[in-house]
């Protein structure tokens, strides 16, 4: 069979919503993470994928610098495996609140998990926010990121864009899928492979493995004469990408007509601009060089207010 169904497994990360943001963090790398890793033992094995967990770079990163010892040598093992997988960008972003280098850095996070796992990854996904600038564009195809796949919160309109599309700025091309919900199934009229998300809510972390096992069945049940495999969004990423040039063109702002988070808060967003500013000046000057311990610890904290 050469059709493919790629489930892809995920739960979107939402810092600070259904509990402080440290608590949070802490119940993805004590919880979440190894209940992952577990399942994945459990159900896969040489022949068949039945599931791949995929978060965002961020989350990752956190485990493997400060997991447990236990955790990072489980992680490592499972991203080498491809039982864990990450996605290029860090998390979702409220993304006109980023400053160019922040972003920069955001992004530089898949190059620790690259690392580990062996493979260049090329797919990001953002979840929640219904719009981003295209001002995003560039950084993400300097990046060598060939598609963006975009779940919008149930509770907002879906831009009034195209399901899939070719979003250009300044030159630079990726693909954009667009989803009414947090994932859901995808398949393109120019590819014969299917895109489908399992997806649990914010901060719901994975689903046991019975639950697993029995989705993995109801689609190859649904899906017959395709080959049902659980895994990433690379794969998708690689077939639209050889058809982009027949994919419509977008080249407009995609607004967040939703919510501005933490634009409300006018402090916050203040202070986010001082803190930013000064960052800048500090690097201008050499007080703060990029491969010091205090520009990581400072920029993941300006990345999480984003």
């Amino acid at each position: 069979m050469n059709k493919k169904v790629i489930i892809v497994s995920k739960t979107h990360l939402d810092l600070g919503f259904t509990d402080y943001a440290s608590v949070i963090r802490e119940k993805y790398l004590n919880d979440f993470i190894p209940a992952a890793i577990e399942i994945a033992s459990a159900v896969n094995d040489n022949i068949h994928k039945r599931f791949v967990w995929t978060t965002g770079s961020w989350l990752l990163n956190q485990a493997l610098s400060f997991g447990s010892d236990e955790l990072k040598v489980s992680l490592a093992a499972a991203l080498k495996r491809g039982d864990i997988v990450a996605h290029a960008y860090p998390f979702t972003t409220h993304t006109e609140l980023l400053d160019s280098d922040t972003l920069e850095y955001g992004l530089s996070l898949i190059d620790n998990i690259d690392k580990v796992s062996g493979i260049k990854t090329i797919s990001a996904k953002m979840t929640d926010v219904p719009g981003h600038t295209s001002a995003l564009v560039p950084y993400l195809a300097k990046k060598g990121i060939k598609l963006l796949h975009i779940g919008v919160n149930g509770a907002s309109a879906v831009p009034d864009v195209p399901q899939c599309f070719l979003w250009e700025k300044d030159g630079y091309q990726i693909v954009v899928i667009y989803s009414g919900d947090y994932g859901g199934e995808f398949k393109s009229e120019f590819i014969d492979d299917i895109l489908y998300f399992d997806h649990t809510l914010d901060n719901h972390g994975v689903r046991n493995a019975q639950a697993v096992i029995d989705n993995y069945n109801k689609l190859a049940e649904k899906y017959q004469g395709y080959e049902v495999i659980a895994g990433g969004m690379d794969y998708i990423a690689d077939k639209l990408w050889a058809v982009k040039d027949k994919l419509p063109i977008i080249t407009s702002e995609i607004g967040d007509s939703w919510i501005h988070g933490a634009a409300t808060d006018p402090y916050k967003v203040a202070a986010l601009r001082e803190l930013q500013a000064l960052k800048q000046a500090w690097l201008s000057d050499g007080t703060l060089t990029k491969d010091s311990d205090e520009y990581i610890t400072l920029s993941d904290n300006l990345l999480c207010i984003c």
